[in-house]
């Protein structure tokens, strides 16, 4: 065999011998003659491509002899591929620089064999390979190409492309964001100074705020306020922030100028200034049993810390409960009404569906001694009687979660939440039957207080001017009138305060629904005399809230009276509230519109 191809194979013989003389050859294809041949060689045409064939050479003589035939078994060239491999499969981008981006796909298959792949950017082929990745490289920062991959074969056939659009890394960010804007002080204390601004823009995007301290940065945030805290009282700092991005690119540093609140005797209460928000983010009660104003408030041997924190904060003189005997005063601070109840009988006696304060804001009940969370029945200390929120049927499932066993001042729910500042917006706080003084003296009371009331102090929330406390008694021992103390703990009520208006549960309710921003007050709320005034004059007023009363005859439409007879009146005690009352007064010669029953203001 001296050659072959897809449709035809050459062969070459040795020449054969004969008494008289070879006279030629004789050819055969699969054992049936196709030529002859005087030379020996020959060439077989028209065969199939890819297709085995048996070849014969005889030799004959003149007188028709014919020599046994030589065969060989050749195979013809294989036919010509023209299959195209399959596209590439799953074309994916797995990374991407600012210069170049990486893509992988899964192997194409072919008839024959896949023998590797055409890359091309943007429809131009760029190169091949033979791996299923390929990185494209020279490419611009931030700019978005059209890239592709098809498959070859060793015929030359080509698959169809398969292509994905991708973008290469943004452009380096050099960019600075905008400077801060509205920089403003919100809260002052003694040892702190709370700010807020509006946010910063950037092309890309605000990482967060570098905070700065007479020039030197002190701290990072992502939000747009933050407290400067361990300062020195009475003392002007300039306070800085400056937004940056994730490139590191800072704007210029917005400034003001603040000063702590002036040094004061040492003391848990009014170290804010005026100039605060005009709600609190927590409140916290604290209910103490059965004693009474008398017993208590002026009793220095037996209560010595209470009479302390008392002189230090506030005091209202003149509290009353609504009821006797525990229950109903228990229920009517925290749904506005006493629902009837006249005794002390479990949950199973008074399953309540009515609204409550645990259902109207975020809250949190911590019971000494309960043995597990939201337990319906007394047991041993724990007194179902003084947990509230298992009452009402319609918090179940929250009371299962957020009414649990306090712990102690070393471990447990009450201590971590104040320690990790995540206190609820309300928070009911409840001694067992011992150091509620239900069982035990005011002395053991007094101590328990002590033990728990300088850590709610020293809390982030109190030091940080966003938390108020009370404490309280439900009932006094049955005397006439049911006064009882109410001491006001925090940063805004002003040290010594006192006060003689008459207040009641139903004060205590509306009082804390006002300092956490709901109006939707809660049954006998609605109508109490708020104790915001008389406690808390160094927050903000809120405008809406304000009753004016006229000294002047009331009539149902508005009338102009001479400048001189002008006087009005803020219900409620607040210096800022009568000061905003009168700059606004003073600014019309118009009369508000009245209700002629009550003279109360309904147009300003």
């Amino acid at each position: 065999m001296t050659g072959i191809t897809q449709t035809g194979a050459s062969l070459t013989w040795n020449a054969a011998t004969d008494n008289v003389g070879v006279t030629g050859y004789t050819l055969y294809l699969n054992g049936t003659k196709v030529g002859t041949a005087a030379q020996t060689s020959y060439s077989f045409s028209g065969l199939s491509c890819g297709t085995s064939y048996t070849l014969g050479v005889a030799a004959y003589d003149a007188a028709g002899n014919v020599s046994a035939t030589a065969t060989s078994r050749p195979t013809t060239s294989a036919c010509s591929d023209t299959t195209r491999p399959t596209v590439p499969g799953s074309l994916s981008v797995t990374g991407t620089t600012q210069t170049g981006i990486s893509l992988a796909w899964s192997a194409a298959t072919d008839n024959v064999g896949v023998t590797g792949y055409a890359l091309y950017v943007n429809g131009t082929k760029v190169g091949t390979t033979t791996q299923t990745t390929y990185t494209f490289s020279a490419l611009s920062c931030g700019t978005s190409y059209t890239l592709g991959v098809a498959a070859y074969d060793g015929g030359g056939n080509l698959s169809s492309t398969a292509s994905t659009v991708a973008a290469a890394s943004a452009c380096p960010d050099k960019t600075a964001p905008t400077a801060a804007g509205s920089l403003s002080v919100k809260a002052t204390t003694q040892s702190g100074i709370s700010v807020a601004w509006n946010p910063s823009t950037d092309n890309i995007g605000v990482t967060g705020y570098a905070l700065y301290l007479n020039g030197t940065k002190v701290g990072t945030t992502a939000q747009t306020t933050y407290t400067f805290q361990g300062l020195s009282c009475g003392t002007t700092y300039t306070l800085g922030v400056a937004a940056y991005d994730a490139a590191g690119n800072l704007s210029s540093t917005t400034t003001v100028t603040a000063a702590t609140y002036t040094c004061v005797a040492s003391g848990p209460c009014g170290s804010a200034a005026a100039s605060t928000p005009a709600t609190l983010q927590h409140v916290v009660w604290i209910w103490m049993e059965n004693e009474t104003y008398s017993s208590v408030i002026g009793n220095t041997s037996a209560a010595p810390y209470l009479n302390q924190l008392a002189g230090q904060c506030g005091l209202a003189t003149n509290y009353a409960g609504v009821a006797h005997p525990s229950l109903p005063n228990y229920v009517a601070a925290t749904s506005g009404s006493t629902q009837g109840i006249t005794d002390d009988n479990p949950p199973s006696s008074h399953p309540l569906g009515v609204a409550s304060i645990f259902g109207q804001v975020q809250s949190k009940s911590y019971e000494e001694s309960m043995p597990s969370n939201c337990a319906l029945t007394t047991s041993g200390n724990y007194a179902v009687k003084h947990n509230p929120e298992a009452y009402y049927t319609a918090i179940r499932t929250d009371c299962n979660a957020n009414d649990v066993p306090m712990g102690s001042t070393s471990s447990g729910a009450f201590l971590n939440d104040l320690t990790n500042n995540t206190l609820p917006a309300f928070s009911f706080v409840t001694p067992n039957m011992c150091n509620d003084m239900h069982d035990c003296g005011i002395a053991t009371g007094d101590a328990w207080l002590k033990s728990w009331v300088p850590k709610i102090i020293a809390s982030p929330a109190y030091q940080a001017g966003q938390l108020a406390l009370f404490i309280t008694w439900d009932e006094n021992d049955g005397s006439a009138g049911n006064k009882v103390p109410a001491i006001v703990a925090s940063p805004y009520t002003p040290a010594g305060t006192t006060s003689a208006t008459s207040f009641t549960h139903y004060s205590l309710l509306r009082t804390t629904e006002e300092l956490l921003g709901t109006t939707n007050y809660l049954g006998s709320a609605a109508s109490a005399t708020s104790m915001r005034s008389a406690f808390f004059s160094r927050l903000l007023p809120h405008l809406r809230r304000l009753r004016l009363r006229l000294r002047t005859p009331c009539s149902t439409t508005s009338s102009t009276v001479p400048q001189g007879q002008r006087r009005i009146r803020a219900s409620g005690r607040s210096t800022a509230a009568r000061s905003l009352l009168a700059g606004a007064w003073s600014a019309s010669s118009t009369m508000p519109t009245t209700s002629p029953r009550t003279g109360t203001a309904t147009s300003f």
